[in-house]
């Protein structure tokens, strides 16, 4: 047996509140833990993209440029293909600049005319305007293109030259 604090009356240790005067004598315990734990993970993260999202430096800025050219290359073959709905491109990609021009080299895995999967090797040249892209020469092929194999000097003379 303990006294409540408020009117002194004898109370038993286990009550949550006094029988006389319905005092609190239990603290209730706080389950802030893990909800404030939470939010300022959200918070530390929304801070952490933010930051990386607004990356000004020279290489975040050739990597955007990079993944551009990329994305550009893939509509380009996807429209060249039989099935564009059934194409499969890698994640990595050699993406470089040459001249002025950018150069994207990679393969894409489609269904031909038969429905089966081919690999397909292919090369785009990009050129920048000042508001457009524009495709200035491709190559597709069934074996690797760039160093293993250089390219046709038809499509791509005038930036290998």
């Amino acid at each position: 047996m303990k006294k409540c604090p408020s009117c002194k009356h004898a109370v038993s240790t286990k009550a949550e509140t006094c029988p006389s005067c319905g005092h609190p004598l239990k603290k209730k315990k706080r389950k802030s833990g893990c909800a404030s734990t939470l939010l300022m993970l959200l918070i530390l993260g929304g801070f952490v993209f933010y930051v990386m999202m607004n990356d000004d430096s020279p290489e975040a800025q050739h990597l955007d440029k990079q993944i551009d050219y990329k994305i550009t290359s893939q509509r380009y073959i996807r429209d060249q293909l039989r099935a564009p709905s059934t194409a499969k491109f890698p994640l990595n990609a050699q993406v470089y600049e040459r001249k002025g021009f950018w150069i994207v080299e990679s393969y894409v895995e489609a269904q031909n005319g038969f429905g089966a999967i081919i690999r397909t090797y292919y090369a785009v040249a990009i050129e920048q305007g000042e508001n457009s892209r524009h495709i200035v020469a491709s190559e597709m092929s069934e074996y690797p293109i760039g160093l293993a194999r250089p390219y046709s000097k038809s499509n791509f003379s005038r930036i290998f030259s």
